[in-house]
């Protein structure tokens, strides 16, 4: 069994059905961890694996020479699936709650609806990780976990804030992803008789680290900058339905503080997708900019699956739903529900020399035709946070007059010559290996 310490730097979400996360659950943080996992394996190539949660997870079942034989993807060898144990298990052990009561709900300027964010974890906790297979290696797991701790989040809800943990120890800590691809090629020699891996072509709606881009924007700040942070700060009249008493007068927001993160979340999202940063990927279109901003930012309404607008009930067909913007009919059961966000914005945590620091970082697929935005937003994204471009982003605005100065301190995507630190590197080995390292230029 090997135990790492993690460190909380902002809160961390396993929660359950019922909207709570006070004690940490191993089954949130391992669904976590097979993303990040399974992300890392898509960028490699001849390597398929299967969405865990649709029609064609594993297994695959044919008959060869009058026997049945069982296909299984590298991810559910790892993480299991119906007929095949996972390789291992984690024991998780620690943390405390960030605050008792109901959810904070924080609401920017200009908005009616606003985030609601339950309390999560802070503090530590120990990650045991206990083999089950001979065919484990813990490398499997580590390389994925180093890569995600030191550029992305951990847990659920990261796309509100939740999930920036360290590795205590990280510095020392080295994996490289040669060890990591050795490992997995050997792992799909290992099966035994009536068992084998799954070859097929790889499916775009599956997160690939290749089309992953990762930010780290940091903050030059005053004495206590987060009182003037949009939906945060106090605002309304009091006795009046849209008035929030601000953070020093809500309990729940001071720990939240206390413990050593600030949900700036809601404020950089609400400036993207409602406010001025729109115009870092809208394209003329109103009714066709809602459509992707559902894709782009997520929607917990059901979507069109070829455009990702609105959906209603088809008058026509109590079966099928009709999309207004294709005007097209289709069965329900092909509709997509709670779409998630693709653009994922951390809280803010310190970092050295007195400055703050948070990350947007997702994932975006290839450009299929249907929004042809995605070159056209990461550019704009990073000439923003560089201060430039059609929007440059507005610290001031969003954080208050304290921490007014601040701008990207590197930018990480895959052969593109947007990263700053190996501008189009297309040797995916060695990208692993420079995240994992944390390798950021600065």
């Amino acid at each position: 069994m090997e135990t790492i310490k993690l460190k909380l730097k902002t809160p961390l979400w396993t929660g359950d059905i019922d909207t709570r996360s006070d004690i940490v659950r191993a089954s949130g943080f391992m669904g976590s961890l097979r993303w990040w996992t399974e992300a890392l394996m898509l960028g490699l190539e001849k390597t398929f694996v299967c969405d865990p949660v649709s029609d064609g997870r594993c297994p695959e079942k044919m008959e060869q020479q009058k026997k049945e034989i069982y296909f299984y993807c590298p991810g559910c060898l790892l993480f299991g699936a119906t007929g095949w144990q996972r390789a291992f298990k984690i024991r998780l052990a620690g943390g405390k709650s960030v605050f008792n009561g109901p959810p904070i709900n924080i609401v920017p300027r200009g908005r009616t609806n606003g985030w609601r964010l339950g309390s999560g974890l802070w503090g530590e906790i120990d990650l045991s990780v206990i083999p089950y297979k001979a065919y484990f290696d813990p490398v499997l797991i580590m390389l994925p976990l180093l890569v995600a701790t030191r550029w992305g989040c951990l847990g659920a809800r990261t796309q509100h804030g939740y999930g920036v943990t360290d590795i205590i120890g990280q510095a020392e800590l080295k994996v490289e992803a040669t060890a990591f691809f050795n490992q997995l090629t050997a792992l799909k020699t290992m099966l035994p008789s009536g068992f084998k891996i799954r070859e097929e072509a790889n499916s775009f709606a599956m997160p690939n680290l290749k089309e992953m881009f990762f930010t780290k924007i940091r903050l030059s700040t005053g004495n206590n900058w987060w009182e003037e942070v949009d939906g945060i700060r106090e605002r309304g009249k009091r006795d009046q339905n849209d008035y929030y008493r601000g953070w020093s007068e809500d309990l729940r927001m001071n720990n939240w503080i206390e413990s050593g993160s600030v949900p700036i979340a809601p404020a950089v999202k609400n400036w993207l997708r409602y406010g001025g940063g729109k115009v870092l990927w809208e394209k003329g279109d109103q009714n066709f900019e809602q459509n992707v901003a559902n894709w782009l930012f997520g929607s917990t309404k059901t979507l069109c699956p070829s455009c990702y607008g609105t959906v209603r009930e088809d008058n026509r067909n109590a079966r099928n739903y009709f999309c207004g913007y294709c005007r097209k009919s289709f069965p329900k059961e092909k509709s997509i529900n709670k779409n998630a966000a693709k653009v994922n914005v951390s809280c803010a945590y310190p970092v050295n020399n007195g400055q703050w620091e948070f990350r947007i970082w997702g994932w975006l697929p290839p450009e299929d035709g249907r929004f042809e935005i995605k070159t056209m937003f990461l550019n704009e994204l990073k000439a923003s946070l560089e201060g430039r471009g059609k929007a440059p982003f507005p610290f001031g605005q969003l954080f208050g007059d304290k921490a007014s100065k601040g701008g990207l301190s590197v930018w990480r995507e895959f052969g593109s010559p947007r990263d700053t630190v190996s501008p189009d590197n297309k040797d995916y080995l060695n990208y692993l290996d420079s995240l994992s390292e944390g390798e950021e230029g600065c």
